[in-house]
């Protein structure tokens, strides 16, 4: 698998020849290319912002030809473990981030990055953590190509590894509107508010990748979005292990898996009582969900072929 990102790598590079390829690391959970040569070569991106602490700047780091430069396979290496969610890869989260090719000088890079790390909403300004391969997960459906152009700016190709382990990249006007660029990134209130579910719906997705479930695509992250803004609104859902269980109850079981008379009056009952509804849900062992499951299976199914 290794090699066959390599080659899509070069291949890449081989359409922009005069371009360079940098590797964006973030550091939050520790520098996993500490110990390789060109280490000391790296340029911080330079964001400020209180959520963010200077030693824990992302950076980028200048690569060298393919097949000759060792930290391109080590941040394959690196960046396949974290993306499969395979034990040596935990550890750091999802550290090895983004490849990106530009024929701009790496300082240049950096500083328009940091320019995009800042996003409005409302009267605040945000720390917007795009270079996240999780985040840019949901950015590859949520962005309009202008807006994917004045995210990227210098940079003509933007590579990040899925779950599935495989090179995902970011669409892109084919003409990029220098007022786009320079005026920042602008989101609607649909992606915002998309956006500011994107952690939750990540850690429903890790659980469902840890299962073999399938995390893959648009669908099942608007999914999980609808259910998390669901949970908050019909059953006051607000901690994050409320909404998350909620939101997988509802892809493992059935998206209205709670409109079952026994599940709905457990809930409420426990609403009443001033405990999670979640939690009423422990009363159920796996053979009743998984009745339910089949259930909603089977109606499913009398529906498409009706």
């Amino acid at each position: 698998m290794q090699s066959g990102l390599r080659g899509q790598l070069l291949d890449v590079t081989l359409r922009s020849p005069d371009s360079s390829i940098y590797l964006l690391v973030d550091t939050t959970l520790g520098d996993p290319l500490a110990n390789v040569a060109t280490r000391a070569t790296a340029v911080a991106v330079p964001i400020r912002h209180p959520d963010l602490k200077r030693d824990h700047h992302p950076y980028l780091l200048r690569l060298g030809e393919i097949g000759r430069d060792p930290a391109i396979d080590t941040s394959l290496a690196l960046g396949l473990a974290q993306a499969l969610r395979s034990p040596e890869g935990l550890a750091l989260g999802r550290s090895i981030c983004l490849w990106l090719v530009s024929d701009s000088d790496i300082d240049v890079v950096a500083h328009h990055l940091a320019a995009r790390a800042k996003v409005r909403v409302g009267s605040e300004t945000r720390l917007f953590r795009f270079w996240d391969p999780r985040v840019m997960d949901a950015l590859e459906h949520l962005l309009r190509p202008m807006q994917a152009g004045s995210l990227l700016g210098p940079v003509s190709s933007c590579l990040w590894l899925t779950r599935s382990g495989s090179l995902a990249s970011l669409r892109v006007a084919d003409a990029k509107s220098d007022e786009a660029i320079v005026d920042g990134l602008r989101l609607d209130q649909r992606q915002l508010d998309h956006l500011a579910r994107v952690e939750l719906i990540n850690r429903a997705l890790d659980v469902l990748q840890d299962m073999e479930r399938t995390v893959l695509g648009a669908e099942v992250r608007t999914v999980l979005g609808g259910l998390i803004e669901k949970g908050a609104r019909e059953w006051t859902l607000r901690t994050d292990r409320e909404l998350v269980t909620y939101a997988l109850y509802g892809v493992l079981v059935h998206q209205r898996f709670d409109r079952e008379p026994g599940v709905a009056e457990a809930m409420d009952q426990a609403r009443r009582a001033g405990t999670s509804p979640i939690d009423a849900l422990e009363q159920f062992d796996e053979s009743y969900w998984q009745a339910l499951a089949g259930k909603a299976d089977g109606c499913a199914e009398a529906a498409r072929t009706a």
